[in-house]
C-alpha cells in the first residue's frame, strides 16, 4: 500500500538520491549524458532540507516507510515529481499529484503550473494538464535542456 504524505527532515538524503537515480536511469531516454551531468550538478542537502521545512516536499512510501516517490510544489508552481525508476508504471506519481492537487485547492489554488521534462510530458496530459508553450530552459555547464510548460485548472 502507497501512502503519500509530507517529507521528513530525516529524508531529505533519501529524497536526492531518489531525484538523482531517477533522473540518471529514467530521463537519460529524452536527454543526454552531459545534459544530465549539468541537470542534476553540485546537490545541495540543506536545499532539500529548507524545502521539507518549507512544506514543499511531498513523498510517496510503502508500508516500510521506503520513499518510492517524490513530488515538491510551491504555491501554484509544482517543481517536480520523480518515481523510482524500479517503480515506473505502478500509480505512484498519480498518488502525488493527486495529493498535491487536493492540498493546493484546500488552500485556494485554482490553477497549478510546471515546466515539465519532456519524459514527463505524457504523463502531466493524462491529468489534464494542457501544453501552454515549448521551450529550452538553460541550465548549467553550457547546457540547455527542452522542456514543456503546462497549465492545470483545478476543479
Amino acid at each position: 500500500m502507497i501512502t503519500v504524505r509530507k517529507a521528513k527532515m530525516e529524508e531529505a538524503q533519501k529524497i536526492m538520491d531518489l531525484h538523482c537515480d531517477t533522473v540518471q536511469r529514467v530521463n537519460s531516454r529524452d536527454y543526454t549524458e552531459e545534459q544530465i551531468k549539468a541537470w542534476l550538478g553540485v546537490r545541495k542537502i540543506e536545499i532539500t532540507q529548507g524545502m521539507i521545512r518549507d512544506g514543499q516536499f511531498y513523498v510517496a512510501v510503502d508500508d516500510t516507510d521506503r520513499v518510492l516517490g517524490i513530488g515538491s510544489i510551491k504555491g501554484n508552481v509544482l517543481f517536480g515529481l520523480y518515481v523510482s525508476a524500479d517503480h515506473q508504471g505502478e500509480g505512484i506519481g498519480t498518488a502525488l499529484l493527486d495529493q498535491m492537487e487536493k492540498d493546493a485547492a484546500r488552500v485556494g489554488i485554482t490553477q497549478i503550473e510546471t515546466e515539465s521534462t519532456l519524459t514527463a510530458e505524457g504523463f502531466y496530459k493524462r491529468h489534464r494538464y494542457g501544453e501552454v508553450e515549448r521551450k529550452t530552459v538553460t541550465i548549467a555547464r553550457g547546457q540547455s535542456l527542452k522542456v514543456v510548460f503546462l497549465k492545470k485548472v483545478l476543479l
